[in-house]
């Protein structure tokens, strides 16, 4: 029957599909953009470790604020981007298990 849902070729089931494969490209983007921003992050954390290497913590109080204010977002970031990675992996074995 064409219009039963068991064919994968009626109207219905290619928007639903549509949705899906949008839905999951739309993840992908993000996540690509969340490693980019982490991977910029660090290497900002990275120079701030070189330059604060000749320096006594502490002693310029706006330069230790900045670092901390640094670590502390890039612990955020990464902690969102994983959360990222765990949604694009579960949406991904939920396809394989249903599809």
């Amino acid at each position: 029957m064409p219009g039963d849902a068991r064919y994968p070729l009626n109207a219905r089931n290619r928007g639903e599909t549509a949705s899906i494969m949008s839905d999951d490209t739309g993840r992908i983007v993000k996540l690509k953009s969340h490693i980019v921003i982490e991977v910029l992050l660090v290497v900002a954390l990275a120079a701030y470790f070189a330059l604060a290497e000749s320096r006594i913590v502490g002693a310029d109080m706006t330069f230790t604020a900045f670092g901390a204010a640094l670590m502390a977002l890039v612990t955020f970031w990464t902690l969102n981007t994983v959360g990222d990675v765990i949604e694009v992996v579960a949406a991904w074995v939920r396809a394989e298990r249903h599809g």
